[in-house]
């Protein structure tokens, strides 16, 4: 099993991460939070809004809420965006940009995992096409510069891990009952169906996401 490549700096004053209040992004929030504690490091969530997924808002909100009573860290400032769900990775993207241009970031913390080995996926569970996923690329950094921004560092610390690691990561540091019954995995629903944090539920098998959260953890919530 790969394990992740946390790139941390004490001397860093400004750091943001993108979170989503996935089991990664989620994760590696915590893990700042834990490392840059009692230093003077600025910590700043960076959150996208979109069509398809406003309770982000919310969701994200309750992750940093959620990590201040496991670590005592609150953020800085939490950074919300909004704009449509089509656009979401160049969208956040742009805020990460805009921000460093204004309060000159060090670097940028992202959580993102590899897929898991599709033929090691429950058959029973799988309900999509497997030729869909079989061409999806791997990113497979672990620290780069930003979109040629060599003064912004971009760290992937599960660029070549899949979500078992993530999974065995939230065990060794006891988060299974803390932190990760309030992740939300599932990209089966809109904001035609949502309604309120309280009543979330993981479609479990009706999207990849929830596929590969219950591959990785054998459970939803």
């Amino acid at each position: 099993m790969k394990y992740p490549t946390y790139y941390f700096n004490k001397n860093f004053k400004n750091v943001a991460v993108k979170l989503s209040g996935g089991t990664d992004s989620s994760l590696l929030y915590y893990k700042i939070c834990k490392f840059y504690k009692g230093t003077n490091t600025n910590i700043f969530p960076i959150t996208l809004v979109s069509d398809k997924k406003p309770f982000y808002r919310d969701s994200t909100t309750r992750i940093t809420l959620i990590v201040k009573g496991l670590t005592g860290v609150s953020p800085t400032q939490h950074i919300f965006v909004e704009g449509p769900h089509s656009e979401y990775e160049q969208l956040l993207n742009n805020a990460v940009l805009n921000f460093h241009k204004q309060n000159r970031l060090d670097i940028v913390y992202t959580g993102i995992t590899i897929n898991p080995p599709l033929e090691k996926l429950s058959k029973s569970l799988m309900r999509w096409n497997y030729e869909k996923y079989d061409s999806m690329e791997y990113n497979t950094e672990s620290v780069s510069i930003v979109n040629g921004t060599t003064d912004l560092l971009c760290n992937n610390p599960f660029s070549e891990c899949n979500k078992k690691a993530v999974a065995n990561e939230y065990a060794k540091l006891d988060l299974m009952e803390s932190l990760f019954p309030f992740t939300i995995s599932c990209a089966d629903y809109t904001d035609e169906t949502y309604t309120t944090l309280d009543e979330h539920q993981h479609c479990e098998n009706n999207c990849f996401p929830c596929m590969e959260r219950y591959w990785a953890f054998r459970r939803f919530v």
